[in-house]
């Protein structure tokens, strides 16, 4: 909640992203962040906590890749861009360290590892796909 705080509070990350990657015209709106936020994450997270319930600790591994492939894409992003974007801090200070360790901790088989690494990056892919076409559609 932290994260989602820094991100989403005052609106900062859709301005960031409508004013970096749209140029001011709205490529990201506040019914996909919504969408991307229960559906893609809260969404997404319960069903990994269910599976890690009913079927083991390694099919859970989605609910903390999900987040590690975030911070990363946030660090990425400041790298690339040379800005701070918002969700960065909490990234930096909970979602890289948290998730490297959690994904260290947590036994689960290889295919349990690369379902939730792909699952994380595909949702991730998902929504720069989306924030793309908005941009083209606007350009």
């Amino acid at each position: 909640m932290i994260h989602q705080y820094e991100e989403h509070a005052e609106g900062r990350f859709k301005h960031f992203a409508n004013a970096m990657f749209g140029r001011g015209k709205e490529v990201l709106g506040d019914r996909a962040i919504l969408w991307i936020n229960i559906g893609g994450v809260w969404g997404v997270d319960l069903l990994a906590l269910y599976a890690a319930f009913y079927y083991g600790a390694g099919w859970g591994l989605l609910a903390v890749y999900l987040p590690l492939v975030n911070g990363v894409s946030h660090v990425g992003m400041t790298l690339r861009k040379r800005v701070y974007n918002p969700g960065l801090w909490t990234s930096l200070a909970l979602f890289l360290p948290l998730g490297t360790y959690s994904v260290w901790r947590i036994e689960g088989s290889a295919v349990e590892h690369l379902a939730g690494l792909g699952l994380a990056i595909g949702i991730h892919l998902a929504i720069i796909f989306h924030v793309a076409r908005n941009a083209r559609q606007r350009g």
